[in-house]
C-alpha cells in the first residue's frame, strides 16, 4: 500500500523498519519474534517519513516466500532483504514520478520564486535510516548504485568491517569513545561506546579533525 495521495512532497530523510501487528489467531502468514513490543501477529516492512508518516507499507508472510506470495520478489544471487531494499526502491521512483507530475501540473506558477525548485530538489537525492536488519553489505551498496545513502546501526559479517574495527574490546572503551574507518567504497564505519560498544554505519557522512 503506498499514500501517494495524502503526502505531498517525499522529502531527504527516511527510515524502514520492521513493524508487527498483533493477531493471536491462527494464520500461516504470521511471526512470533522474541524481545518485541508485539510477539506475535503480521510483520510489515515500513518506510516513513522523518516525521513518521507511513509512505508504504508490504506484508512479510512467513510462508507466503515459499508459495510465491510476496509482494516482492527474490532474484537469483540475491537475499530476501536485497530484493526487499529494491523494491522499496521501486517505490521511491514510482512516488518521485508521481509527485513531479503534480508538481508541474499545480506549481507552474512558482518556478519563478524558486518553490518548485525547491521541491524538486527535495524529491532528487534520499537517504534511508535504517537498523542492523537491514544494514548488509550488499545492501549499503545497491543503494549506493542508486544514489541513495545509508545511515544505521550493523551487525559484524564475514570480513565486514575490518579487524582493526572488530577487535576493539569493550574494556578498552570509555563512555562516548568513537573509533571508525572507510571500507573501500568510502562508506564510514564506526563503533560508539554506549552502554555497549554500538556498530554504526554511514555513507552520506565524513570526519573532519
Amino acid at each position: 500500500a503506498v499514500s501517494f495521495y495524502l503526502i505531498f512532497i517525499l522529502g531527504t530523510v527516511l527510515s524502514f523498519d520492521e513493524m508487527m501487528v498483533r493477531f493471536m489467531g491462527r494464520s500461516l502468514q504470521t511471526h512470533q519474534i522474541k524481545n518485541k513490543l508485539i510477539g506475535e501477529g503480521y510483520k510489515l516492512f515500513v518506510l516513513t517519513i522523518f516525521r513518521g508518516f507511513i509512505v508504504n507499507f508490504t506484508p512479510d508472510g512467513r510462508t507466503a516466500a515459499k508459495e510465491g506470495n510476496q509482494e516482492y520478489g527474490t532474484k537469483s544471487g540475491e537475499g530476501k532483504i536485497e530484493s526487499m531494499i529494491l523494491h522499496v526502491c521501486e517505490i521511491i521512483n514510482r512516488f518521485k514520478e508521481r509527485q513531479m507530475n503534480r508538481l508541474a501540473t499545480y506549481q507552474r506558477s512558482t518556478r519563478q520564486n524558486g518553490t518548485a525548485t525547491y521541491s524538486e530538489r527535495q524529491m532528487s537525492t534520499f537517504c534511508i535510516a535504517m537498523d542492523n536488519y537491514f544494514t548488509l553489505p550488499g545492501v549499503i551498496k545497491k543503494l549506493r548504485d542508486r544514489g541513495i545513502g545509508v545511515v544505521g546501526t550493523a551487525r559484524f559479517k564475514k570480513n565486514w568491517p575490518p579487524n582493526e574495527l572488530k577487535n576493539i574490546d569493550k574494556k578498552d572503551a570509555e563512555f562516548n569513545d568513537f573509533f571508525y574507518t572507510y571500507d573501500d567504497n568510502g562508506t564510514l564505519m564506526a563503533r560508539w561506546m554506549d552502554n555497549g560498544l554500538v556498530f554504526l554505519v554511514s555513507t552520506i557522512h565524513r570526519i573532519y579533525r
